[in-house]
């Protein structure tokens, strides 16, 4: 009879979809003409091999501007950041500085200078160190240097206040003469 399949056996039949169609890949049809020796074959073969040699180093050539392109965006961000930082550390060194002035002004009993000492030299090679440390370690010497900050800002907030006290405590005793 027929060589036909019946139209039950189609999934897609079934569905009352159309078959679905393969996806057709472009591509370059090489038009060779009349051959006449294997000589001339050869040459049109290399030709051929020889043009789409070129249509990929394009390519590449393409992409590799782009590359480059990516590259000295990043470079340019990368610069940035780092004057970001500079400037972040540069205030964060002139803060932790005026905060130990401003203790010293207030004769505010400092727990260690050596501490205070180690801090600052550690600060100054600060971003040195920060683009060998790994998250984790940065992530950990942050930490230490907001603590230190925070226990200087504290220092100096009880040296103000026991200076407000004692100026209260003067100012109540000349209020009582």
């Amino acid at each position: 009879m027929s060589n036909k399949r019946p139209a039950e056996e189609s999934a897609s039949s079934a569905a009352g979809a159309p078959a679905a169609k393969k996806i057709a890949v472009p591509y370059d049809s090489l038009q060779l003409g009349k051959i006449y020796s294997l000589e001339e074959l050869d040459l049109k073969v290399l030709v051929f091999q020889n043009r789409k040699l070129a249509e990929r180093i394009e390519q590449r050539k393409k992409a590799e501007t782009e590359l480059k392109k990516r590259i000295e965006q990043l470079e340019n961000r990368q610069r940035t950041d780092d004057a970001v930082l500079m400037i972040v550390n540069r205030y964060w060194n002139q803060l932790d500085e005026d905060v130990r002035v401003l203790l010293q002004r207030f004769d505010a009993e400092t727990s260690d200078e050596t501490e205070t000492k180690n801090e600052s030299s550690e600060l100054t090679s600060f971003l040195t160190l920060l683009s060998t440390w790994d998250k984790q370690e940065l992530e950990e010497k942050l930490g230490q240097r907001v603590e230190f900050s925070k226990r200087a800002i504290g220092k100096l907030l009880q040296a103000f206040d026991r200076m407000l006290q004692r100026n209260e405590k003067l100012h109540h005793a000349i209020e009582d003469k």
